[in-house]
């Protein structure tokens, strides 16, 4: 094995952002929420809720980054040890974030987010109106979320904190993507960072789903709607400076459809197969091809964890296939995120070869060249981690960092910039020695250098 790479695989090797489930209990019913179907249907599961106590014991040895607390069916905030378990994250050196519906972290809570420290808030909004969040969000109020979100940055400001930044978290549907574009204008209105576009998700099987509600507002049938709604809110999102972003197959469909002449009056609801577009099934899922692997970095930095149980990530395929990557005994979470069954996922990643079954079916992690995953990982060691061994790796790898400004772009995803002394290496080193595709006479090159070359001004 090539050992840089296996460098790259070891869990001592790697800062973990740690996922969370903070209790099995929620105060809203969202309609796309197939746990909370399966309550309806059979009742609440025996009550379970995250502890100081538990959480010390778990993060003993791992090198930690930061905590996310969250919930397959669970408002976080509903767990008032949230605030004593986030100081302690801070006391470890980690970052404290928090998936939330909004319903609960205004008032005297917003002053105990600020004063914990909290340094990430992701809102679920699925509506720019009280008609239709709500609708979607049963049980909520709109308004009363939207003044909890003026409450926390209210008590930033009084306390002289630039922390927590808010995020949203939209779930795409039918009858909310034409607000899209003024939930866009919401999050600047309150100070959001950005807008994150999710697809709408239904494991099959699941008892009490609303089939008849999923197969009506699910945008997979109807692209022509996700393209005009969301290409609008893209074009106010520049303008205003808010960030928007989609992946899985939200994200395939927007590609593929920019392919083609969009057709006039997208307004209606009728169904894509008038207008000669592609129909999408999300259980179809391309493979990755040779040189190709999935872009994803949730078993580098992220183990999901609840009631003791390590899963790799919270996606549809590892849903699907029960993955598992360990079970926390005395030693906390380290023996597990540094298992054979960790290193051989990282290791199938960096190179494209031995997938497990949910990587190869994953429906959220692009398909990218096998560099630009070894590249990422490799800037994302060395810049925002500041080790020093994987920058020969950005080294070795450095002819692809054009490509990789460009696929980045093109994804949406955060890039990490080159140290500048290697960005002056890379523009003076004349025709790139990486692949055919990436010739230096190439305009998808020459763009790519005028991005390192932007990069370098700053």
């Amino acid at each position: 094995m090539d050992p840089d790479l296996e460098y790259m695989t070891l869990g001592k090797n790697l800062p973990a952002h740690i996922g969370f489930e903070t209790l099995n209990r929620c105060n809203v019913t969202c309609k796309m929420c197939h746990v909370a179907k399966k309550v309806e249907a059979n009742g609440v599961d025996p009550y379970y809720k995250l502890t100081l106590e538990e959480v010390a014991e778990t993060l003993q040895d791992v090198p930690l980054k930061s905590v996310i607390f969250s919930g397959a069916y669970a408002e976080p905030f509903m767990n008032k040890e949230i605030f004593d378990i986030a100081k302690y994250v801070r006391s470890r050196g980690g970052a404290a974030a928090s998936i939330t519906n909004g319903t609960l972290i205004g008032g005297g809570f917003a002053e105990r987010i600020v004063e914990a420290g909290f340094a990430d808030l992701w809102v679920s909004i699925h509506g720019a109106t009280a008609a239709t969040a709500e609708n979607i969000m049963e049980r909520s109020s709109f308004h009363q979320v939207v003044q909890n979100l003026k409450d926390i940055q209210a008590c930033k400001l009084a306390a002289g904190v630039s922390s927590p930044s808010i995020h949203f978290i939209f779930v795409g549907v039918k009858s909310n993507i034409q607000e899209l574009e003024d939930v866009v204008r919401l999050a600047a209105d309150v100070g959001a960072a950005d807008v994150a576009v999710k697809e709408l998700i239904r494991p099959p099987g699941v008892h009490g789903l609303d089939s008849a509600w999923w197969d009506d507002q699910d945008l997979v049938n109807y692209p022509d709607l996700l393209v005009e709604g969301y290409r609008r809110a893209e074009e106010t999102a520049q303008e205003i400076g808010i960030r928007l972003r989609t992946d899985g197959t939200y994200r395939k469909i927007l590609d593929d459809l920019d392919k083609l002449v969009p057709p006039k009056n997208l307004g209606g609801a009728e169904r894509s197969e008038s207008r000669s577009l592609p129909i999408y099934d999300d259980h179809k899922i391309e493979p990755p091809g040779p040189g190709q692997t999935r872009f994803c970095m949730a078993v580098f930095n992220k183990p999901n964890i609840f009631k003791k149980v390590v899963s790799p990530c919270c996606s549809k395929s590892a849903n699907r296939s029960r993955a598992r990557m360990g079970l926390i005994g005395e030693g906390g979470v380290f023996p597990v995120w540094d298992n054979q069954a960790y290193r051989d996922t990282r290791l199938g990643l960096l190179t494209g070869e031995n997938l497990p079954d949910f990587c190869q079916s994953c429906e959220r992690a692009p398909l990218v060249p096998k560099e630009i995953m070894i590249l990422h990982v490799a800037l994302w060691l060395s810049v925002a981690c500041g080790q020093k061994r994987p920058l020969e790796t950005v080294r070795k790898y450095l002819d692809y960092y054009p490509l990789y400004l460009e696929t980045m772009k093109k994804l949406s995803l955060p890039l990490i910039a080159a140290p500048r002394e290697l960005l002056n290496q890379l523009t003076q080193s004349g025709p790139a020695r990486g692949p055919s595709r990436c010739q230096a006479e190439d305009p998808e090159l020459r763009r790519a250098r005028w991005l390192i070359e932007d990069q370098l001004a700053v």
